[in-house]
């Protein structure tokens, strides 16, 4: 949604002229604060993925990079 808040009265005159696009945009709207809704309840799925992946590296490196500045 960055329209909307870009030309709230533009945005406003074209949605109440066309009764379909409404009725869309309160669908989508509501689908998507609701899909939030769920997320914010549950644990994200990206944060567990993300704490299994971190692990000790299987491959041993010969040279020392901590002094490396780029």
């Amino acid at each position: 949604m960055k329209i909307g808040p870009q030309y709230p009265q533009e945005f406003r005159t074209v949605v109440s002229r066309n009764l379909r696009l409404k009725t869309k945009l309160e669908t989508c709207i509501r689908a998507a604060q609701m899909g939030s809704d769920l997320n914010r309840s549950s644990p994200d799925s990206r944060t567990q993925i993300s704490s299994r992946t971190v692990s000790t590296p299987t491959i041993k490196l010969k040279t020392d990079f901590s002094n490396f500045t780029g």
